[in-house]
């Protein structure tokens, strides 16, 4: 809705900057003072939609692969520090890759595995910007152009055996719980059904370490 509505003022400043151009009858000082009203009117109908672009963006974007190159950073840099105040050696792309790995490789929950599945094969693109220290969000925005799947993925929903009202839940969240439980719900149409099927299925939820 606010999107059209920016769009609906675009449009009428710009006939209004057209009308006040092609009528003979303005004078030139009022004509020049419309067009730079028009022009201040256009650069603050852009900033809106800028605001209202960024309002719309998902913040669950990429969260999982934050998560674990925020762990990999981290522990980078503590690498990093050790080796410069022992003097040694120090390869920082080669040591962020044997992060990744050594991260994938004790990964246990289907979302940290899943991601590995995606970032194990193009590593070397996490380990260039982030030897640099690129920011962790930042370099999972850049993987998300190799691979959009990536940032799609999101953290598991916490589920309390016996407590949780699934009623509240979204639809989305509703089919990654059964997802991960390793149900199907393929005659699911409505909210009711998965509201219904993540009830009947709630025994196969995992308890968490």
């Amino acid at each position: 809705r606010s999107s059209r509505a920016v769009n609906g003022s675009l449009c009428a400043v710009a006939a209004a900057t057209a009308s006040s151009s092609s009528s003979s009858s303005v004078a030139p000082v009022a004509r020049s003072r419309t067009m730079r009203l028009a022009a201040v009117l256009m650069a603050v109908v852009a900033g809106l939609a800028a605001v209202t672009g960024a309002a719309a963006a998902d913040p669950k974007d990429c969260e999982v692969c934050n998560r674990i190159l925020t762990k990999v950073y981290d522990d980078f840099k503590l690498a990093e520090k050790g080796a410069k105040a022992n003097g040694d050696k120090f390869n920082a792309m080669d040591k962020i890759e044997s992060l990744v790995e050594d991260y994938c490789k004790r990964a246990t929950s289907q979302t940290d595995k899943k991601v590995c599945y995606y970032i194990l094969p193009i590593k070397r693109k996490v380990s260039t910007p982030m030897s640099n220290h690129a920011p962790p969000d930042r370099v999972c925005k850049k993987l998300k152009k190799e691979s959009p799947e990536l940032c799609a993925v999101r953290e598991a929903v916490k589920i309390e055996k016996g407590k949780t009202d699934y009623g509240t839940l979204k639809i989305r969240d509703l089919k990654k719980i059964l997802a991960d439980r390793g149900v199907s719900c393929s005659n699911c149409l409505e909210k009711a059904e998965f509201v219904k099927r993540c009830q009947e299925t709630e025994d196969l939820e995992r308890d968490e370490l």
